[in-house]
């Protein structure tokens, strides 16, 4: 068991469950609502617990991490592997992957595929370019490109550019 030290949240749920006024048929239901509760608290402070402590990035790092993202989106019909982007922009492959992380707050293909979604629905909304021809344009086939699209806007690109046609 992980010894844990009582901040505020777990005084405040104790003293709620021994000072509660709540009518006797609806304790069960009262008890059992602070019991998530208090599970909830438990995991997030043991969660923090393995959260990886990230030193500060040097500015030769975020140099090199920027300039990661910019081959990202200038390649990103074909992408470089994890490990050639690491060596062009002289990093190993684990700090680039905590680095970016770090800095752009997702990882490094998580972010690419972003960017190219919201590439992708700029092009539909501001261009007079066919959904596939959009797709090759960014290194996807158009099933793989709808499906990605879909997912990540929760419709079809199609109703993209019927949408900007409407317009």
């Amino acid at each position: 068991m992980h010894h844990l030290d009582m901040d505020n949240a777990f005084l405040a749920l104790t003293t709620q469950l021994f000072q509660t006024s709540v009518l006797e048929p609806l304790k069960p239901l009262y008890y059992s609502g602070k019991a998530c509760e208090f599970a909830s608290l438990s995991l997030q402070y043991l969660y923090r617990l393995k959260e990886p402590i990230h030193r500060s990035l040097s500015q030769r790092e975020k140099n090199s991490l920027n300039q990661a993202k910019a081959i990202l989106m200038a390649e990103m019909d074909t992408p470089p592997k994890l490990e050639i982007l690491a060596s062009r922009v002289g990093l190993n492959t684990r700090k680039l992957t905590l680095g970016f992380r770090q800095l752009f707050g997702d990882s490094v293909y998580g972010w690419l595929q972003e960017y190219r979604l919201q590439t992708t629905y700029n092009m539909l909304l501001n261009q007079d370019i066919s959904v596939s021809s959009v797709a090759y344009s960014i290194g996807y086939t158009p099933a793989h490109f709808s499906v990605a699209f879909r997912k990540r806007f929760s419709l079809l690109p199609g109703d993209v550019r019927r949408a900007s046609v409407r317009a």
